[in-house]
């Protein structure tokens, strides 16, 4: 179970998604990448996860109370690692991805300020990742259900061909031109 709460103003824009290749990605204007917003999960939901809990696991279990903590900062490090081997190319986008076995619940307070449960497809994730041998970070980590993986797969290949798209009719976005 991941709870929710309304998108922040630090999370709302291409920087959440995008490290490296762009020329200053803060500045990007909501509608001048309207076409990739249109595809990609960070946009089409309205709420970001702040806390999770991995309900159901009894003493039976044999694991670690913390199971999705320990997956949230392996994926983290493991884009770090990646970002570092990336540095230079035109364009490179991250994806922090969990795949769960199982159920994904979202729970957040209502309009009335009661609290709901809803089961959903994938979540995005807000951390805060603080390291010494970083600098802190922000990273936006996706869990999705195992069955909803080819739908989330498709969404990606889309936002990857809307940025295409937007690189061709905006080539100055980027710091250097591609190589062809």
């Amino acid at each position: 179970m991941i709870f929710t709460s309304p998108v922040t103003h630090y999370e709302s824009y291409a920087r959440t998604i995008m490290q490296a290749g762009l020329h200053e990605p803060e500045k990007l204007e909501a509608d001048s990448i309207a076409s990739v917003t249109a595809h990609h999960p960070y946009w089409l939901m309205s709420r970001r996860g702040r806390s999770y809990y991995e309900g159901f696991k009894g003493p039976d279990t044999g694991g670690s109370p913390n199971n999705i903590h320990k997956g949230v900062m392996s994926v983290i490090k493991a884009t770090i690692a990646r970002m570092d081997e990336d540095r230079g190319h035109p364009f490179v986008m991250y994806q922090p991805l969990i795949i769960l076995e199982g159920r994904l619940f979202e729970a957040f307070l209502d309009d009335k300020r009661h609290i709901a449960l809803v089961k959903q497809p994938w979540i995005p994730l807000s951390f805060s990742y603080r390291s010494p041998a970083y600098d802190n970070r922000r990273f936006t980590v996706l869990f999705v259900e195992e069955a909803n993986l080819p739908d989330l797969l498709q969404r990606f290949d889309d936002t990857l061909q809307a940025w295409a798209l937007l690189f061709d009719q905006n080539p100055r976005l980027l710091k250097q031109a591609p190589k062809r």
